[in-house]
């Protein structure tokens, strides 16, 4: 997932910023729409990068944009359940270049999402931040469920995001195609029923 190369400027934060409290009520409405959610719980290493008001905003960024399409995703720290999400800083520019993070959806073991979170930091302000970080852990998460690469022409899996892509996001999420939607949900579908229903045995689908 890339976005422009130039800094993004907003207005206030309070004039135009997401406010958690509005957003959690829309989660809860838009979960109830799609009956009974799906749970997936994201294991997060080295959270400790990132600063707590900025990762709790994005969890729930990340968590509202799932709760649409009717997957319930559950944040942990500690253990080893569930998905292993990886925050990486100090990597060479050279690697992925322009890349704020990057998943390996066919991959059979170990971490399968990685996110550059120290890329955030130069062509964003601060109180896009969270908002940008949750589109990006949405992002790479759906490459593993979907198991592909695949990019959308908009929304949330857009290969580049741009200008107008931000703003959005500064105000509202943005959301998964209807393609995909059905992608993450028939992965799931797969996953949750084996018995252990753990999302590293989605890897194992190759």
């Amino acid at each position: 997932m890339r976005i422009p190369a130039g800094p993004f400027r907003l207005g206030p934060w309070e004039a135009i910023g997401m406010r958690i409290e509005g957003l959690a009520v829309v989660l809860v409405v838009a979960a109830g729409a799609w009956g009974q959610d799906q749970e997936v719980t994201v294991h997060l290493v080295k959270g400790e990068l990132v600063p707590l008001t900025v990762l709790l905003q994005a969890e729930r960024t990340a968590t509202w944009i799932f709760a649409v399409i009717g997957v319930k995703l559950k944040w942990s720290s500690g253990g080893k359940d569930g998905l292993s999400m990886q925050f990486d800083a100090g990597l060479q520019e050279g690697f992925h270049p322009g890349a704020l993070g990057y998943a390996m959806p066919y991959a059979q073991t170990g971490t399968l999402i990685h996110v550059l979170i120290d890329r955030l930091r130069v062509p964003v302000s601060k109180p896009l931040a969270g908002a940008l970080l949750g589109h990006v852990l949405a992002h790479e998460l759906a490459h593993v469920l979907e198991m592909s690469t695949h990019h959308s022409e908009a929304g949330v899996m857009k290969a580049r995001w741009n200008n107008r892509d931000l703003e959005q996001m500064s105000m509202r999420p943005l959301s998964f195609s209807a393609e995909d939607a059905a992608s993450i949900q028939s992965g799931l579908a797969i996953v949750l029923s084996r018995s252990k229903g753990t999302l590293v045995d989605v890897a194992e689908r190759q």
